[in-house]
């Protein structure tokens, strides 16, 4: 087979794999969960509210992780979508990574969740979600020493200001997967 009918199959082969990644939504569903956990965990640094509350990422980047994976899995069932890039195991796998790193997890909990999306994102071949792993670590972790909320610090005080801080970071993170989310839907639409 030659020609122009070897292009066009080449063509619409390429067209289905796009359409099988973007189906995956290997971007938006991990940014969209890890903003929605950095949204929930920010009014939590005021006053410590929550008895735990500067241990939150402790209990939610493990939580994060298993609901990724279980959306993926749920993906690969429903839909019968392959695993493409990487596996659907991804998630499952930097979880693993999160427990092994369990000692630093303690002492640099974001930077520890950033360490897992990042390993997501390597294996998926996926740059957009490595950056904004990348972000979220280097904020995040500045953030848990009050480095960026000092300079708020005359505005506001320090609880306050690291809320805000991780309030703008998961508003980042959630901007940043819904844009995700409509590039990998307009993928999916035939053309």
């Amino acid at each position: 087979m030659d020609g122009p009918d070897a292009r066009a199959l080449l063509d619409d082969t390429e067209r289905l794999r796009r359409r099988a990644r973007a189906d995956r939504h290997p971007s938006s569903v991990p940014l969209l969960v890890f903003a929605y956990l950095t949204l929930i965990g920010a009014p939590l640094a005021v006053g410590r509210l929550w008895p735990l509350g500067q241990d939150y990422w402790l209990l939610a980047g493990p939580v994060g992780f298993v609901v990724v994976g279980w959306w993926y899995r749920r993906q690969q069932v429903r839909d019968g979508v392959g695993p493409g890039r990487g596996s659907y195991t991804v998630a499952g796998i930097s979880l693993l990574l999160a427990l092994v790193l369990l000692p630093l997890l303690w002492f640099f909990p974001l930077a520890t969740v950033a360490a897992g999306l990042l390993a997501m994102a390597v294996l998926q071949r996926n740059p957009s979600l490595a950056s904004w792993a990348v972000i979220f670590g280097v904020v995040g972790t500045l953030e848990q020493y009050f480095v960026i909320s000092n300079r708020l610090g005359g505005l506001v005080g320090p609880d306050l200001g690291q809320s805000i801080v991780y309030g703008a970071l998961g508003g980042l993170l959630l901007v940043a997967g819904l844009v995700a989310r409509h590039r990998e839907d307009r993928r999916d639409r035939p053309s």
